[in-house]
């Protein structure tokens, strides 16, 4: 399975250990650390490499030194694949998809409203929504990839042999 991760130059997929708590965002958003405390019972380590499963899902900010690494994982060597746009949800970050964005964007040009302000109340509606098992827990693990935001995680550290891209050589 070909999968894509970005990292800092200085981390390596191949060795040591994964500290979230050096993570900005994991610092930054509250809800983080008793999540991935409790994805790491669901799939038995804190040692989580999260992987694209596509190119192009990445996307690349200013000032970001990370570098991609491209990878080709066994497929029985996957611990979990993710619904991402689930794990918003349980993170409560307040994302959405784009294309939902996109589609209220088109939907208030059509009936001639104020675009933000109807693309607000339509992100609120969202954020509002209760979980469809009672539990986003529930909905979070898919069995397959099936659309773009699906995430697979992979245990850290990996063999050097399944790294294709190193984020600075191709191999």
């Amino acid at each position: 399975m070909k999968l894509w991760t970005w990292h800092k130059p200085d981390f390596l997929l191949t060795s040591g250990r994964v500290d979230h708590s050096q993570s900005k965002f994991y610092q930054s958003m509250p809800t983080l650390p008793p999540a991935y405390d409790k994805l790491a019972g669901h799939v038995g380590t804190d040692q989580i490499i999260w992987c694209y499963s596509q190119s192009n899902e990445h996307i690349k900010i200013p000032n970001d030194t990370k570098v991609e690494w491209v990878l080709n994982v066994p497929s029985d060597k996957v611990l979990a694949i993710i619904d991402a746009w689930v794990w918003e949800r349980i993170i409560e970050s307040g994302a959405c998809p784009p294309s939902l964005r996109e589609k209220w964007a088109y939907e208030a040009g059509q009936r001639d409203l104020d675009s933000n302000s109807y693309v607000d109340a339509k992100m609120q509606e969202y954020l509002e929504q209760p979980p469809p098992n009672g539990d986003w827990w529930k909905s979070l693990f898919v069995d397959r990839i099936s659309h773009d935001n699906t995430t697979v995680l992979i245990e850290h550290p990996i063999p050097e042999i399944w790294v294709e891209q190193d984020g600075i050589n191709s191999r």
